[in-house]
């Protein structure tokens, strides 16, 4: 190899200097030139100034662009092409062909700055073609990331759409089962980002049947619903049924709205793994029926080849939800949630999102966070004002539940719910229904108000309520959490049952509360009923004050959770679409990150305040960022 040096037949040209250099060498001391990068199709579409008799090589030209949906369809474009939409369309992008999967899902060693460390050397990746899709990260690493450069078994990708533009150190130490593939989507994107564009519809925007490593972004779907009385559900449908598959799918940076619902998956014969919803921004969906959900990945049963594992819910934002009136059922006025994990769905994240205003009439039944699948990972979200109407009506934060009538008796056990903000809600902040080993960690839940003309008041206005009605709900944690201001703090529902009960609640902080620990949880030595300090939580900054008794106290999760960022800004979502540019975090637990622990887990009495290091309260602010297209070194 001649670092430097370019072999032109038998002729070697210095790179560097002028000279020429005339020589026989052997062919096998040649180098070769590097290979060069395959080319990807991009094709154009442009709802005005296209043309569908414009054939699909003149429609790699962006002065001649085809005009419809159909017509850049007719392409058939499939793994590493992009198609690009700029105007306002009606039909619904079906993709006829799938991309490529070139590594399947694995674990792999860390992430750091913007660096993939795989246990293998990647080969024969594209930048700006291919993506790594993170899965399974607790400190808000999981996503899709174009690719930037390769060197050895390390990816560097663009990380620029995250909070704090780079990844948070994260290696396979550390808890939780850190997994990347990489991916050669079929891309479906706006033309120009400063101009997404429509889908005014009332069909599917997307509906993605049997095909794999699919990516949509930028663009924007509007249904006509509102104005003709037609709601469609889903706006985005993935679907691997039919004895198919769906798996690999990234939804990124879409603005959904007038739906009856925004995301889903296929109801039945499906299956669907590994998909990724990202940097979304969801509002205004539902109608009066029975599956308005903004994102809904809904199966009833958990089968052994048909589910919907390691979904990624990522620094989306939900809400606020449609309102409707119907004259003949008032409980209908309200309905739908926000973020929905039927039993179909285990080992998922749903991280950093802000779900506000959704408005399920059904209370914990159907709630901004409902969580029917096992070992979910729930964190760093914030949850608030939601105002279910009319005012007799019960709402609810986050539901962790069984639901016998799914016929999935496991449901979601394992689940992690931490460092979350469950703020101004009626009547109950989080709740834990028929299932087993539950972890309630580091969360603050603020506000939790009566509901009118509430017969129970105080049994039923819980920041964080434990309940079985038909099955066990054992081996539940509550550690770390404060509780401001509910009628009751902590505690279980009033109701007697039957059914085996465990919880193990310590290290909490209830204030502002008339019964701090309920029916069946009784403070410890280690709880406290006192001002936890929080700077202003009344207009949403849950930040901790530096005299905070939550500060460097607790007890230590380091096992389960690892970061801590605190003396944060309001978390307050700016539009997601919007350009933003903010820096800062956000305080998302209850318990502050001890530079130096003195007392590992264990060893202190049960009276004292243990000096740890807990919680993950990572920034999840959502910004919006062009991707860096870096060109590949020749």
């Amino acid at each position: 190899m001649f670092v430097g040096w370019r072999a032109v037949g038998l002729v070697l040209v210095s790179l560097v200097s002028v000279s020429v250099l005339v020589m026989v060498i052997p062919n096998r001391l040649v180098s070769p030139a590097p290979p060069q990068a395959p080319l990807f199709a991009t094709y154009y579409v442009d709802s005005e100034t296209g043309n569908d008799a414009n054939d699909c090589a003149a429609a790699q030209n962006p002065a001649t662009p085809k005009k419809t949906v159909s017509g850049v369809l007719q392409c058939n474009p499939g793994a590493g092409e992009t198609v690009r939409f700029r105007g306002v369309f009606q039909e619904t992008i079906v993709p006829p062909r799938s991309g490529q999967v070139l590594y399947e899902a694995q674990d792999i060693h860390s992430v750091a700055e913007n660096k993939v460390a795989f246990a293998m050397s990647p080969q024969g990746l594209v930048p700006d073609v291919d993506y790594v899709a993170i899965y399974g990260s607790r400190m808000g690493n999981s996503g899709a990331f174009p690719v930037v450069a390769v060197k050895g078994n390390t990816v560097t990708v663009d990380t620029s759409a995250l909070p704090g533009g780079a990844f948070v150190a994260e290696s396979e130490e550390d808890p939780g089962t850190l997994q990347a593939a990489i991916l050669r989507p079929v891309h479906y994107t706006a033309w120009d980002r400063n101009d997404i564009p429509l889908w005014r519809t009332a069909q599917q925007t997307f509906h993605s049947h049997n095909r794999e490593a699919i990516m949509v972004s930028y663009l924007h779907s509007d249904s006509i619903g509102g104005d003709q009385g037609v709601f469609v559900w889903p706006a985005f449908e993935i679907d691997g049924s039919e004895g198919g598959s769906a798996d690999y799918h990234i939804l990124d940076h879409l603005e959904i709205e007038h739906a009856e619902t925004g995301i889903a998956t296929e109801f039945s014969d499906f299956h669907a793994n590994y998909a990724i919803i990202q940097h979304c921004n969801i509002h205004h969906i539902g109608y009066p029926g029975g599956a308005s959900d903004e994102i809904i990945y809904w199966g009833n049963s958990y089968q052994p080849d048909r589910h919907h594992d390691f979904c990624q819910i990522m620094y989306n934002r939900v809400g606020p939800h449609n309102t409707y009136e119907v004259s003949n059922d008032p409980q209908a006025i309200f309905v739908g949630d926000g973020i929905e994990l039927k039993p179909s769905a285990h080992n998922c994240t749903v991280f950093g999102n802000e779900v506000v205003g959704t408005n399920a009439i059904m209370a914990c039944d159907d709630a901004p966070i409902r969580v029917s699948g096992a070992n979910a990972f729930i964190s760093n979200n914030y949850i608030h004002d939601i105002f279910p109407q009319p005012d007799d009506v019960k709402g609810c934060g986050i539901s962790i539940l069984t639901d016998p009538e799914l016929g999935d008796a496991g449901g979601p056990q394992g689940a992690i719910v931490a460092n979350n903000i469950v703020a101004n809600v009626k009547q109950t902040g989080i709740r834990v229904l028929d299932t087993d080993d539950v972890q309630i960690l580091n969360n603050v839940v603020y506000n939790i108000f009566p509901r009118i003309n509430c017969e129970h008041c105080q049994e039923e206005t819980v920041g964080i309520l434990i309940d079985n009605y038909v099955n066990s709900t054992e081996g539940i944690v509550i550690r770390n959490n404060i509780v401001h201001t509910a009628l009751t703090g902590i505690g279980r529902y009033r109701w007697p049952r039957e059914q085996p009960f465990s919880v193990t609640s310590d290290h909490n902080i209830v204030f502002n509360s008339d019964l701090p620990f309920g029916r069946d949880i009784l403070a410890t030595g280690t709880d406290l009923t006192a001002d936890p300090g929080l700077v202003d939580p009344a207009n949403a900054n849950f930040a901790i004050r530096d005299d905070s008794i939550a500060r460097d106290t607790g007890y230590n999760m380091s096992h389960t959770l690892l970061t801590d960022n605190h003396n944060a800004i309001t978390p307050a979502h700016p539009p997601l679409l919007a350009v933003v540019a903010r820096g800062g975090t956000w305080d998302r637990g209850a318990y502050e990150l001890a530079e130096e622990p003195q007392v590992e887990e264990g060893e202190a009495d049960d009276r004292e305040w243990v000096t740890v290091a807990l919680g993950v309260s990572m920034l999840a602010t959502v910004m919006v960022s062009l991707v860096i297209v870096l060109r590949r070194r020749r």
